[in-house]
């Protein structure tokens, strides 16, 4: 939650700051890869934009831990939330830019399996009174990208698109879990470590995690 109101008022006081200096703005809703969001958008020069944003999506998971009857017992969830700041490029009229920031990043995985039932882990069934995990990332992210879209041109309706990506880092990932049988903790605790090792492997690929966005602006 600190981390969320750190990076709520960096981008508020960047956006203030932008805007003493702005002559044109727009706002923009949008759908990608990161969730649902928002942009403001301040003109700062004729070629260059400020631009900040938040996106925030909540997904379900499907997992295969387990199997038949305990299918289902790991449940995984997908929380995705964060707030860029970015600067647009517009190298010509026709509303392409090249885009460059920073992403404060609180996308994580929450994972979760209901106490006293049977889980699968590394292979091994255990009965469990407690198990959860989660999956993180770095808590700012740089990001690179291309689009196409100037909300802060002219006044009235536009499309916008965003292609690029997020470096936010190797997922760290942390799991605990007790046996039901205490005798049953040490060979639990080496098989949560080897899953945890399948885990970050498995989620290695979003250390470069792929930004599309596509979106409507409205420039006043």
């Amino acid at each position: 939650m600190r981390k969320l109101s750190v990076a709520v008022a960096v981008v508020t006081g960047v956006l203030l700051a932008g805007g003493a200096y702005a002559d044109r703005f727009g706002v923009t809703g949008k759908v990608g890869t990161l969730g649902w969001g928002g942009d403001v958008t301040l003109g700062l020069r004729p070629k260059l934009n400020l631009r900040g944003g938040f996106n925030i999506l909540n997904y379900d998971i499907p997992t295969d831990e387990g199997d038949g009857e305990n299918a289902d017992e790991i449940s995984a969830e997908l929380k995705w939330q964060s707030f860029a700041v970015l600067l647009d490029w517009h190298p010509s009229e026709t509303g392409f830019r090249v885009t460059g920031g920073l992403i404060f990043n609180n996308n994580r995985i929450d994972m979760t399996a209901d106490p006293n039932d049977r889980v699968d882990i590394n292979d091994v069934e255990y009965l469990i009174t407690e198990a959860s995990g989660d999956i993180t990332f770095n808590a700012v992210a740089p990001y690179l990208g291309m689009g196409y879209g100037d909300a802060a041109g002219s006044k009235g309706w536009r499309f916008a698109f965003d292609v690029g990506v997020m470096l936010q880092g190797s997922p760290d990932v942390s799991v605990q879990a007790v046996a039901a049988d205490p005798s049953m903790q040490a060979a639990l605790d080496a098989d949560v470590e080897e899953e945890v090792s399948e885990l970050e492997d498995d989620y290695a690929w979003f250390m470069l995690y792929p930004v599309i966005t596509f979106g409507v602006s409205y420039t006043f």
